[in-house]
């Protein structure tokens, strides 16, 4: 393998994890959340999105996690499709995908955003909801039934 095939791999500090992303105020994280109720259709993509701070800077940021080893070839490709969600999603953070940024953020400063819940989810609770209230008539209607004996 020649030194042009061996691309550089950089690793992420202890606790901290590699992102992809773009600087975001704090109030247009509600945007960008309220946004994912008309992009359903997209999920899988936009469920990897986290949101985390930057302490060094105090500033806070919209991105994709990588991993812990990354090469600049992974963060290109990682940029173009985050700005291409982005795009989609109808809030274009930044005009180019050479404008997204690597940041190193810690792990525990890190949250996923709030989208809306998957069907199935939904659906699972109301069978639960649907379950206990079956089994909260049985026991009423078996207390309120003498025994036969």
């Amino acid at each position: 393998m020649s030194e042009e095939e061996a691309e550089e791999v950089t690793e992420a500090p202890e606790g901290a994890l590699i992102l992809v992303g773009a600087v975001i105020d704090p109030a247009a994280i509600v945007l960008v959340e309220a946004s994912l109720h008309q992009a359903t259709h997209l999920r899988p993509l936009w469920e990897r999105l986290v949101v985390g701070e930057e302490p060094e800077q105090g500033r806070t940021v919209l991105g994709l996690p990588l991993s812990n080893k990354v090469t600049s070839d992974s963060i290109d490709n990682h940029s173009r499709h985050l700005f291409s969600l982005l795009n989609l999603l109808g809030v274009p953070l930044v005009t180019s995908p050479m404008m997204l940024e690597r940041y190193d953020l810690e792990r525990s400063s890190l949250r996923r955003l709030n989208g809306p819940a998957p069907r199935g989810d939904k659906k699972k609770k109301e069978a639960e909801a649907a379950a206990k209230a079956k089994a909260a008539a049985e026991a009423a209607e078996a207390k309120e039934t003498p025994e036969k004996g």
